[in-house]
Formats: structure tokens, sequence, C-alpha cells
């Protein structure tokens, strides 16, 4: 009878354990701080082909070229936020003039040996006609994912929390 005793006290503290270890796993993965080290983007080529691709985005958007946002809108995105070519311009903003986009800060996030996210902070630009036209700059966030196995690119918009946590 003593030794089923003890092994019922040893079941119990195992089980507490367990639940201690748990929580303990749960706590970490769910409270801790989750910000990934992202690197700054030094690169001047990739730098300047990450802002072109911002800026060929931002030419569709203008113009109003369902056909070609839906291919340049990030897949993932474009599922997330249930996007079709019905909706699209519900679901993002749209431009009725043109803006350029003037890339400030960069950091990116290796996702595997081929695809790189780039997480960007820059002005949008509204293009004026003449030199007497105050440019407007607004602060605008994208997200650009390049793949370089196969030379194509994605983007959506992004709402910056990465650049306004660290100000």
């Amino acid at each position: 009878m003593n030794e089923n005793k003890v092994s019922k006290k040893q079941i119990i503290l195992i089980i507490i354990g367990i639940i201690i270890v748990l929580l303990l796993i749960i706590f970490k993965l769910f409270f801790s701080d989750n910000k990934k080290d992202f690197e700054i983007v030094t690169s001047t080529s990739k730098f300047y082909t990450v802002s072109n691709c911002i800026n060929r985005y931002l030419t569709y958007l203008s113009a109003g070229d369902t056909e070609n946002l839906m291919l340049l809108l990030n897949k993932s995105y474009k599922n997330k936020n249930n996007i079709t070519s019905n909706n699209l311009f519900d679901k993002i903003d749209k431009f009725d003039e043109l803006y350029s986009f003037q890339a400030r800060k960069m950091y990116q996030d290796v996702i595997n040996d081929n695809v790189t996210k780039y997480y960007v902070y820059g002005y949008l630009i509204k293009e004026g006609i003449d030199d007497s036209f105050v440019q407007e700059k607004v602060d605008y966030y994208f997200i650009v994912y390049l793949d370089s196995k196969n030379s194509t690119y994605s983007i959506e918009p992004y709402d910056g929390i990465i650049f306004l946590e660290a100000e």
C-alpha cells in the first residue's frame, strides 16, 4: 500500500512538472519579444532595385491597371485580404494622380536561398508638371519579396510597424 502511495505522489509530481514546462513554453511563445533582427540594406544596387519595383507598382496603381496589379501583389497578401480583380480598389489605396516613391530606409529578411523580404520605408511624392509645384511627401511603407532565382518580385502594402517601433 505504501508503494502505491509513493507512486501516486510521483505521478502527481511528474504531471505538475509537465504542466509547468508547458506553461513556460506557452509563455515564451506568446509573451516573449518575437522581434527578429533584420539587416539594414546597404547595397545601393538592391536598394534601387527594390525602389524601382515599388515605383512600377505605383505606376500601375495610378493607371488603374488591375491585371498587372494582381500579378504584382503578393499571393499570401491577396489570400489573407480576399483580394480579387473585382474588389482590388476596395482593398488597397488607389491613387488618381501619379506618385513616385523615394525609399528612405530598408531592412531585409532572408526567407530562403532564393527569396529575400524587404521592409521599405519612404515617401510618396506627388508628381508635378512644373517647377513651381510644391511636392508633398507622405510617409509610406511596403514589403517587397525578391526572388533571385526566378527574377520575379511581389509587393504588399505595409503598416510600417518595425519602423514605427524603432522610433
